[in-house]
């Protein structure tokens, strides 16, 4: 494994993101696959090389080998009357929240679990371009 993937592969076996374990007689094993990406930013700078470890479920039948399936949603929460949204799009999120204090506390609750890296004001998401323009937003 090259040493710029090896970083993205210490941090997903630090933060216990998967475990192996045996395999039961009889059971369709899901197959996997390691795919490795790079992250730029709105100007095609690397910013990150990214690793993932993908499994191919697509030989999986509903109610034998699985029960429930999971996608990216946006859900709004109202603790003690203060706004926040976050939005996870596998291991990236974004949040937003009335205040600012909110977003701190979130941010610092999550890091005691996870590696985080807090990247500033949101400018550039999924292949989108987010511009701030006073109480609007512009995306491209």
């Amino acid at each position: 494994m090259k040493g710029c993937h090896a970083a993205e592969y210490n941090a997903l076996m630090k933060d216990g993101t998967w475990t192996l374990v045996p395999s039961v007689k009889n059971a369709n094993v899901v197959d996997c696959k390691w795919v490795y990406r790079i992250k730029r930013d709105q100007h095609g700078a690397i910013t990150r090389y990214k690793a993932r470890l993908v499994a191919k479920g697509f030989n999986k039948q509903a109610g034998i080998d699985y029960n429930e399936t999971f996608s990216p949603v946006v859900k709004a929460t109202t603790p003690r009357g203060t706004l926040l949204y976050m939005l996870v799009y596998v291991d990236d999120i974004i949040l937003t929240a009335n205040s600012p204090t909110a977003i701190d506390r979130i941010v610092q609750h999550l890091s005691t679990t996870f590696a985080l890296q807090d990247m500033g004001a949101l400018s550039y998401f999924l292949g989108i371009e987010v511009n701030s323009k006073g109480p609007n937003i512009l995306l491209s």
